[in-house]
């Protein structure tokens, strides 16, 4: 995924507060904080980011219900196994 659509994505969401952006060796990345209270840190120096770290920040932000409205059925099955997709 785009890396900026998924930061367009995750900030139209109420409740994920944008925190700050900042530079970890030469590596330019923008801080989020979640609906539960959690920290992710994304890296905006590559332009795409993975399917199995869009997961892992929606489910850290609290917002893990996006996971199946954003990625289709086969980008799931081949990040994790099907028994873990929730039936929601």
């Amino acid at each position: 995924m785009d890396t900026y659509l998924f930061i367009e994505i995750i900030e139209s969401v109420s409740g994920i507060t944008f925190i700050r952006d900042d530079v970890f060796e030469d590596v330019k990345v923008r801080i989020y904080e979640g609906l539960n209270g959690r920290m992710v840190i994304i890296d905006v120096s590559d332009e795409d980011i993975t399917t199995r770290t869009c997961m892992s920040h929606l489910t850290k932000l609290g917002i893990e219900y996006l996971i199946k409205a954003l990625f289709p059925k086969e980008d799931l099955e081949a990040v994790i196994a099907p028994s873990n997709i929730s039936k929601n």
